[in-house]
């Protein structure tokens, strides 16, 4: 069979793998995780609904954070995965709070605003299994890597250690003792960081967690089902999902345009030790008005000799003056 032949034959194949390749460059290149869900807002109803359980991976931690960054810089974006998250020096994080230490120091609003942007994002993956989800029913009854922010974090938080005494805590994650989880987005209208144009986002604040109950009623072959699909989730805190400290370092200088330690801790210390010095010198040697006043200056005597050295203009003024 001719090479023409076999293209012709395989056109459709080709089509297939020409769309893989546009949705995974409308992606930054990298191919979508069919693991990872989230709900989807309806922009154009400004709301949106979906029902999800937590659960407890067979392996592994129940959830997982991870922080990162994104700015930009004069010298271009910075973005990647902070090594705070794993407990490691981090040189973004290190200007950030040299950063925010000087311009307390200073009362520096304009440093702190700069600093502001060093502050990383928070993201949280976790198990769930979807019960409900009205833009995508098909995701109903599987097994998903949930990504969520802090809004959505702080229901577990919550749920974990109650604000009330009179409310009992709840593990999540749990298969008998655990809720469902009613995921409700509101629109609301935020300025976009980038641009500063005002956009829709979803806010959860109308969600929350059902009463307790067991999952599928404790039907335990029903819940060993799913427990066997659940998913570990250290991969994405790995430590070889983090450039090294230098690494870092460099992209840092080259977005931001200077070193991450441009304000070194011990030069701020100093900072602050010499201001405190200053005010206390001032206070010192500030005049007192209870003191003597100052003494009187006498005035210059002028010299009325005629000598031909005598500046002429000095000489024209005394001549006059007779």
């Amino acid at each position: 069979m001719s090479k023409l032949a076999q293209l012709k034959k395989s056109r459709g194949a080709n089509l297939k793998k020409l769309q893989e390749k546009l949705e995974q460059a409308n992606q930054g290149g990298a191919p979508r995780d069919e693991r990872i869900w989230k709900p989807k807002f309806n922009s154009e109803k400004g709301k949106g609904t979906a029902i999800v359980r937590f659960l407890t991976p067979k392996d592994g931690d129940p959830f997982v954070e991870l922080k990162t960054y994104s700015f930009n810089g004069p010298g271009g974006n910075f973005w990647g995965n902070a090594r705070q998250t794993i407990g490691e020096d981090d040189p973004v994080q290190i200007a950030a709070i040299n950063g925010f230490k000087k311009a307390k120091a200073e009362g520096d609003e304009r440093l702190k605003e700069e600093c502001k942007k060093f502050i990383p994002r928070s993201q949280f993956y976790a198990n769930v299994l979807v019960i409900k989800d009205e833009e995508n029913p098909e995701n109903e009854g599987k097994v998903k890597i949930f990504q969520f922010g802090k809004q959505i974090y702080s229901f577990i938080e919550k749920a974990i250690e109650p604000e009330f005494d009179d409310v009992d805590p709840m593990d999540p994650f749990c298969y008998w003792g655990g809720a469902n989880f009613r995921i409700r987005m509101v629109g609301r209208e935020i300025p976009d960081q980038r641009t500063g144009k005002k956009i829709m986002v979803p806010n959860y604040e109308q969600s929350g967690f059902d009463s307790q109950s067991e999952l599928f009623d404790g039907d335990e072959d029903a819940i060993d089902e799913i427990f066997q699909q659940t998913f570990d989730l250290s991969e994405f805190v790995a430590p070889e999902k983090f450039k090294s400290f230098d690494e870092v370092a460099d992209l840092f200088k080259k977005a931001v345009g200077k070193p991450y330690n441009w304000l070194s801790t011990e030069g701020v210390e100093e900072h602050i030790q010499e201001k405190v010095k200053e005010q206390e010198m001032d206070e010192q040697q500030a005049p007192n008005p209870m003191d003597d006043e100052p003494e009187e200056k006498e005035e210059p005597v002028m010299d009325t000799s005629d000598s031909d050295d005598e500046d002429p203009l000095a000489k024209f003024r005394r001549l006059a003056g007779k």
